[in-house]
């Protein structure tokens, strides 16, 4: 029996101002409200992390007890970047300066600073979420893919392409991005309007990554591995877990963002 397949157009811009409106007459007006909570909890959590970084590092423990506390660790670290996430879009606090506090230490462990984080997530992704070009986080087209270096390298990372490199890449894919928006994607002339000093925020990422190195020198291998590096693979898992149904299971479309259609949540 041959199926037949339906393609529904996504409602036009003006549709989506509507649901948005009638959203925010319908919600009660605490669900608009800041929540600094979240920041002290995630603030909270560093010292837990500090902690375990320092167990990692100093003591001798068997290999499936340093697997299991990179693994908490790796939990903790992506529930401050979710913390950061939301304080950057300015749902926690108030002041920029605490919003930035929390930023550092909820995606350093990534190596994306939060001037990169406002100008590739809250300007470039959200004005335009999973609109062709205009996203930088969006699957490239058959066309790009056949003429575009970076294209290619990103399908290739990207879940369902068969490519071996899939497979692996949410170890990576988080962080990979935050690189790729800083050294390419601000670069085209789709981004140029964005608010975002490169040159400091190239700067402050090399520093970045050169601290990380140098605590990892410190630590040894061993520890450098359980305190850094696995910690790292599996906070990139568990947002990309997240991020990817997000958006990836989505239409894209040719010009309008419309969070009603192109956004799972």
């Amino acid at each position: 029996m041959k199926s037949s397949s339906v393609v529904l157009e996504p409602p036009p811009p003006e549709d989506a101002r509507r649901l948005r409106a009638e959203l925010r007459r319908v919600l009660p007006p605490e669900a608009f409200a800041r929540q600094p909570w979240r920041g002290v909890v995630a603030l909270a959590l560093v010292p837990v992390m500090a902690v375990l970084v320092g167990v990692l590092g100093t003591w001798r423990l068997p290999g499936v007890v340093c697997l299991l506390l990179a693994f908490v660790l790796g939990q903790l670290i992506t529930a401050v970047g979710l913390v950061a996430h939301e304080a950057l879009h300015h749902s926690v606090f108030r002041g920029r300066a605490l919003e930035s506090l929390i930023g550092w230490l909820g995606f350093a462990p990534f190596l994306v600073t939060p001037g990169n984080w406002r100008a590739w997530h809250v300007q470039a992704h959200h004005g335009a979420a999973n609109v062709l070009v205009r996203d930088p986080d969006i699957l490239p087209r058959r066309e790009e893919w056949r003429t575009g270096r970076f294209a290619r390298l990103f399908h290739a990372m990207s879940p369902g392409s068969g490519h071996p490199l899939s497979f692996v890449s949410f170890t990576f894919f988080f962080t990979a991005q935050g690189q790729a928006f800083l050294w390419y994607h601000c670069r085209l002339p789709a981004f140029q309007h964005l608010s975002l000093h490169r040159a400091r925020e190239r700067g402050l990422t090399v520093l970045l990554a050169l601290g990380w190195a140098g605590l990892g020198w410190v630590l040894g291998p061993r520890a450098a591995f359980y305190a850094l590096v696995l910690p790292h693979l599996f906070g990139n898992v568990s947002l990309m877990i997240y991020i990817a149904t997000n958006h990836w299971l989505q239409p894209a479309s040719e010009e309008h963002d419309n969070p009603f259609v192109n956004t799972a949540s």
